[in-house]
């Protein structure tokens, strides 16, 4: 493989910037009256930053159904992970473990050292899970105790947001 600034690529594939669902009409009608109801409770309680919250998630889901997620480039390499132009040193890794059940879940979990989003998930894509696997091991360790995906994961693939 190749080298970069970080050592040599081991694996290397590439994503989407985030998954974006195929919605039907009847999720974005549910969608709605959810939203309206929400905004509604939120002015009747006078809650106002809850109805800017409200209005602020509505504009943004619109908003990504409108952009095409751009690709990302995911490198193991010596040294680390580079996700995008992001790089995890192994030394911020804790461990690693892989959760693959095609064709829904084909991802990667790193928990990283630190307090604001300790676990990061990285969709494997086409890539081989053993490959990644074998590449990874040579680094960190494997969490063997983890057989689902994380809870959020879950239900961001089950709300399609």
């Amino acid at each position: 493989m190749e080298n970069n600034d970080h050592g040599k690529v081991l694996i290397s594939w590439k994503i989407k910037e985030y998954q974006q669902y195929e919605r039907k009409r009847g999720w974005y009608i549910t969608a709605g009256i959810i939203g309206f109801g929400l905004l509604a409770y939120a002015v009747w309680t006078f809650n106002f930053l809850f109805a800017f919250i409200i209005i602020l998630f509505g504009i943004i889901i619109y908003l990504q159904t409108k952009k095409k997620p751009e690709d990302v480039t995911v490198n193991v390499t010596e040294d680390g992970l580079e996700i995008g132009d992001t790089f995890f040193p192994y030394s911020t890794i804790e461990k690693f473990w892989i959760i693959f059940e095609p064709p829904e879940v084909k991802n990667l979990y790193l928990n990283i050292n630190r307090v604001l989003r300790p676990e990061i998930s990285i969709d494997l894509g086409k890539a081989n899970p053993i490959k990644v696997r074998d590449a990874l091991l040579t680094y960190l360790e494997e969490d063997l105790e983890q057989e689902d995906e994380s809870g959020p994961d879950y239900l961001s693939r089950q709300m399609k947001f």
